[in-house]
């Protein structure tokens, strides 16, 4: 006669569930830092002053062009989708040595943040962007636009102004970044997120703001494998489920299951 297959318990299904679950759940991350001069200087104008002056800033504009975005497979110029100036990496310099040693501890705060402790990142300089008042850029994907990309990290350097917030979504949650530091004039402030979330950038309502972004790749991995942003709604849904079948007429009648940071998960019954 053959013996019937035993049904797995609750806790070894609820650690199946988590399986999935291999870093934490943390989309986007900012912060603020202690001043630091870059060491800016721009083809044609010279050093630029920070916290960024008015002056300043329109001589800045003038050198800039208008920063386009992706739509597609093509490359366009729309004010009405994205209204801000850009320089490329060619037309600025960042002459400060202890500027790289500032981006390479802001990029370790932001692998931890995100739980990318098992990937080491590299910090690859995109663009210089001016938003004055009325700048703002319409919700989109940034993408990948190198290989290995997983996110983008924007550095806010010292200028006044209001407005201009950073709103990131993914996966039916939103993020706000206000950058407070770097609005105050006083302090840098620094925004990461994975390529795939979708993010915006609200209207700057006065002053200036100078940014400056980054692609963040992975570096010493072999092959083209993909990191987007966590996503545990599926797990979420399971677990769920899972408990909504379990009653505490059930054996165990208690359940505990303990979880450690980048260690096996184990299950307890009671």
């Amino acid at each position: 006669m053959t013996k019937a297959k035993k049904e797995p318990r609750i806790h070894d299904k609820l650690l199946e569930a988590l399986a999935g679950v291999d870093r934490p759940g943390a989309f986007c991350t900012g912060g603020d830092r202690p001043f630091t001069m870059p060491g800016l200087e721009v083809r044609g104008l010279g050093q630029v002053g920070l916290p960024l002056t008015k002056t300043q800033a329109r001589e800045l504009i003038k050198r800039c062009r208008p920063a386009p975005y992706g739509k597609g497979t093509e490359t366009v110029v729309d004010a009405s989708v994205r209204r801000t100036w850009r320089l490329d990496p060619d037309q600025f310099r960042l002459t400060n040595p202890r500027w790289d040693d500032l981006v390479a501890s802001i990029v370790e705060d932001v692998r931890q943040a995100l739980g990318l402790e098992g990937h080491k990142l590299s910090a690859q300089l995109y663009e210089l962007l001016v938003y004055d008042k009325g700048s703002f850029f319409l919700p989109h994907r940034d993408g990948e636009k190198l290989d290995r990309m997983v996110a983008t990290l924007a550095i806010v350097l010292p200028g006044v102004h209001e407005g201009g917030e950073l709103i990131v979504s993914h996966a039916g949650q939103r993020h706000e970044i206000v950058f407070t530091g770097a609005a105050s004039g006083h302090e840098l402030s620094y925004a990461a997120f994975y390529a795939d979330c979708q993010h915006e950038v609200r209207p700057v309502k006065s002053g200036f703001r100078l940014c400056l972004t980054y692609n963040l790749t992975r570096t010493g991995t072999r092959g083209k494998t993909r990191i987007g942003a966590p996503s545990y709604g599926e797990t979420a849904v399971a677990m769920g489920k899972l408990l909504r079948q379990w009653s505490p007429a059930a054996d165990p009648q208690k359940l505990a299951v303990t979880l450690e940071h980048r260690k096996a998960t184990r299950a307890t019954r009671g």
